[in-house]
């Protein structure tokens, strides 16, 4: 079993947005809603408060049963979930076993960093977790103390796990990307065939301060660059509005 050592980070630093508009033509096919996705800043502040961040999409995509997740386009809301075709992008209406459809959980943590959410995600016991604080007062999940498994996934994605974290052959396998600086990217999560019958996957990324989790179909694993693609598109584009704010202000407009 090979140790990856990753020199502690004395602060997370929030994702800067691109100053540039993105073309989100692909995730908008009639016209949108504006919603306010409450951010908790508990991480960042240490008290329980939330802000709004505004959210704008076509409500095309709101998942079916969405109503139980904080309702349909009306209202804050702390989560949302959409559902999308894999192959095309548009909004998804087949069965809910259908290999073609992305489900895609967000949610908002002021500057809480992704790689905090890789020990839950790959399986550290509860009794090993450590919660420390950085150089901003962030709190977050100790998470550089992880091993690679060797069984890695083509395009970057390492495959990673814990001292004392279950290896046998139904429990779940976690991959994890890294940038050139060794910051996670994006991490995978798989159930096993050995467990289930019909595997499932969960992607989870970041675009501050919004969390994005895709489920999908184990039997597409094999498409995850799209998968990672459909999911940081779409994520992205909930957020245009801040992004053309920020390339006006760089234009003087």
């Amino acid at each position: 079993m090979m140790i990856r050592t990753v020199g502690v980070c004395l602060g997370f630093v929030a994702i800067v947005q691109p100053a540039v508009a993105m073309d989100c033509t692909a995730y908008r096919h009639g016209p949108l809603v504006e919603r306010d996705l409450l951010v908790s800043q508990y991480r960042a502040r240490g008290i329980e408060e939330r802000r709004p961040e505004q959210i704008r999409y076509d409500p095309a995509y709101e998942a079916q049963g969405a109503a139980a997740f904080g309702g349909t386009s009306a209202g804050p809301t702390v989560a949302e979930v959409f559902e999308l075709s894999l192959a095309t992008g548009l909004p998804f209406r087949g069965s809910s076993l259908d290999e073609d459809e992305l489900r895609i959980l967000i949610g908002g943590v002021d500057l809480f960093p992704l790689a905090s959410n890789l020990p839950h995600l790959a399986n550290k016991p509860w009794n090993e977790r450590l919660l420390t604080r950085d150089a901003l007062n962030v709190e977050y999940w100790v998470w550089e103390d992880y091993e690679l498994t060797g069984r890695d996934l083509p395009d970057g994605f390492l495959g990673v796990t814990y001292p004392g974290a279950d290896r046998s052959a139904d429990a779940p396998q976690a991959w994890a990307r890294f940038d050139t600086k060794g910051d996670v990217t994006e991490i995978v999560k798989c159930a096993t065939l050995a467990k289930y019958p019909n595997p499932q996957c969960e992607l989870h990324i970041k675009i501050e301060p919004v969390f994005a989790e895709t489920d999908f179909d184990r039997d597409v694993l094999d498409q995850l660059p799209a998968i990672v693609t459909r999911t940081r598109n779409f994520t992205a584009c909930l957020l245009e509005e801040q992004f053309d704010g920020a390339a006006a202000e760089r234009d003087g407009r």
